[in-house]
């Protein structure tokens, strides 16, 4: 059993201060990463767009490819985006404190706007069918939706609070102390 006696646990051994170092200065990138990322609502408005667009990134030709034709013309689009979505997905709602049902009122009054904008401009925007008007309808209230849901009891706020003060304890935990040298610091002035 590898010199242990039973019940023994194995104490990690501890890296040396280069070691530590290195895994702070990574632990800080990913920490600001994070912190960068739960601010961006910009990944879900482009998830939105393309998806309506019918286009998907292809990670192993690193292009946009189309997968589908896109459920409506740009102006459609770009009016959904302009009008409805932004002003809803955007990081001043995410950084609120909101209750849950104001959370869920304010998706249903975001799903009765857009199919209002797109019933009043089927044609303009030409549209295929009202069902795909209800696909659309669908999906992107349940997008919007679990974006207002960061909010909830301004829990995006909190996170990246504690985000912060995780990172400023990582930054500030450790600090390298100088060794007292070969004689113990016995010849201090």
């Amino acid at each position: 059993m590898n010199g242990q006696q039973p019940g023994q646990e194995q104490q990690p051994q501890q890296g040396s201060v280069m070691e530590r170092e290195i895994m702070s200065a990574q632990q800080d990138q990913i920490n600001s990463e994070l912190f960068r990322l739960k601010l961006v609502t910009e990944e879900t408005l482009k998830d939105i767009e393309n998806n309506l667009r019918g286009v998907d990134w292809d990670a192993q030709r690193n292009k946009w490819h189309k997968v589908r034709e896109p459920l409506m013309n740009d102006k459609g689009i770009n009016a959904i985006m302009t009008n409805i979505v932004k002003p809803t997905v955007c990081k001043e709602i995410m950084l609120s404190h909101l209750e849950k049902q104001y959370i869920d009122n304010m998706a249903v009054q975001f799903e009765d706007n857009l199919a209002d904008l797109m019933f009043a401009n089927f044609d303009e925007f030409e549209l295929k069918s009202k069902q795909n008007m209800n696909n659309i309808t669908d999906w992107v209230g349940n997008m919007v939706y679990c974006a207002l849901r960061r909010a909830l009891k301004g829990g995006e706020r909190t996170s990246l609070r504690g985000s912060e003060v995780r990172e400023i304890m990582t930054q500030s935990s450790y600090s390298p102390q100088k060794s007292p040298g070969l004689f113990g610091g016995l010849f201090k002035k």
